[in-house]
């Protein structure tokens, strides 16, 4: 049941906007959105998942509404909103625009952060041992395993300016803030991934630009983030996002969500990827029996 205290926070928001936002004009679709998301949140239709699926044309104050709505009923059950965009233009109209707009008429204070895929972000370990060639002294790695072909000057510049400039908190370890992109070849072996992350256990733990990001999300109310990222995660077990069951999501323009689920949930393999991985395989491989014959009496 949806109660007074949520009515009022929810009404007082949108009186707010009427008010002093130049342009808002109220709508009965909006009103009826507005009622709808609501009383699906707070479960007052019994017998049903709290699942709502909106339709409403260009106009409609779509955004405005499910904000303005999710946000007060997110903060009083201790959950997530979690908002979902399809594609980077929208995402980006959400962070620069929207919900700043909305932070001015809300009723309740919030905080909102982007939340981004671990690949988007530096391995400093992976860098490190590239840049300062630090690869040998583990035995069981070495950077010929890393590379298709011995890296030239271009590429050991840049993992050594890139190295430089987050020790001196100039970059704060996303792929996106570089000045330059990186070369194509430079970028997946310093990239952070799931696999070879070793989390607390790494040295560089309380340095690291994932974890670091982590942490912020952690402090926010409102998450930003896109379908893919959300069903990455979902395949993955939850490594970046909150707990689905701490959570509320919204997805706008959930009509791609069929398509892009079952490029998720599907398998491929490129044929680039098979060669880097066997090779590494190989490298790993020769290691493992040049220690195990020095070991040998």
């Amino acid at each position: 049941m949806l109660s007074d205290e949520l009515k009022t926070q929810i009404r007082q928001s949108f009186e707010s906007a009427k008010k002093t936002m130049p342009g808002f004009v109220m709508r009965h679709a909006q009103n009826k959105m507005i009622a709808e998301i609501s009383k699906t949140l707070v479960g007052e239709y019994s017998n049903s998942n709290p699942i709502l699926c909106v339709e409403a044309p260009t106009g409609t104050g779509k955004t405005m509404a499910y904000l303005l709505s999710a946000i007060p009923i997110a903060k009083a059950n201790k959950h997530k909103l979690i908002v979902s965009s399809a594609n980077v233009a929208l995402q980006e109209q959400l962070l620069n625009k929207d919900i700043p707009e909305v932070q001015k008429y809300c009723s309740v204070n919030f905080e909102y952060a982007l939340v981004k895929g671990r690949s988007r972000y530096v391995c400093i370990r992976n860098l490190v041992n590239l840049a300062e060639d630090n690869a040998q002294e583990n035995p069981l790695f070495d950077n010929s395993t890393l590379w298709d072909t011995p890296p030239g000057k271009y590429q050991l510049d840049q993992l050594s300016e890139m190295l430089q400039n987050y020790s001196d908190k100039k970059w704060n370890g996303e792929i996106d803030d570089l000045d330059q992109t990186p070369d194509h070849s430079v970028w997946p072996k310093v990239a952070c991934n799931r696999f070879t992350c070793t989390a607390k256990s790494c040295e560089f733990y309380n340095d690291c630009a994932f974890f670091k990001a982590r942490k912020k999300i952690t402090k926010a109310d409102v998450i930003v983030a896109n379908h893919d990222l959300i069903l990455a995660d979902l395949n993955t077990g939850n490594t970046v996002l909150p707990d689905v069951e701490e959570s509320i999501f919204i997805f706008d323009e959930a009509h791609h969500l069929s398509s892009k689920a079952l490029s998720h949930f599907s398998l491929s393999a490129g044929t680039e990827f098979i060669k880097t991985s066997t090779r590494q395989t190989q490298g790993i491989s020769e290691q493992v029996c040049k220690i195990t014959k020095q070991d040998s009496p």
